[in-house]
């Protein structure tokens, strides 16, 4: 029981100390999701563009169960490799589901904004 406590704050610690660089790939995670749809084939990319507006306008735009599976899979994968944690350690806490909860309605948003405005990061 103690190590799995241990284990939990360790990670919390990873999630609460971002350095800079990191908090700037998780904020540009909506612009790099939006260049891969950009790449796929013209009725995956307006299913997976109609799924993110549908998510927004929903009141639980967060649940990660509900966005477009292609989507799910790079985001685990990226927000995995920022952190360096798995996506299975950052969702066994408390503190993981928060910091997810929080990074999901920005990135759903921010890339539901860019995708309709075709912004670029720059």
């Amino acid at each position: 029981m103690r190590k799995e406590q241990k284990q939990a704050e360790g990670d919390f610690d990873k999630i609460n100390d971002l350095s800079l660089e990191q908090k700037k790939e998780i904020s540009n995670l909506p612009y790099q999701v939006k260049e891969r749809i950009e790449k796929l084939d013209e009725r995956s990319k307006e299913e997976i563009e109609k799924k993110i507006t549908e998510l927004c306008n929903l009141d639980d735009a967060t649940s990660f169960e509900k966005f477009p599976k292609r989507v799910r899979e790079w985001l685990e994968k990226d927000i995995e490799r920022i952190l360096g944690i798995t996506w299975k350690d950052l969702t066994s806490t408390v503190h993981g589901e928060r910091f997810l909860s929080n990074t999901l309605r920005f990135f759903i948003f921010k890339l539901n904004t860019i995708l309709k405005s075709g912004s670029s990061p720059n």
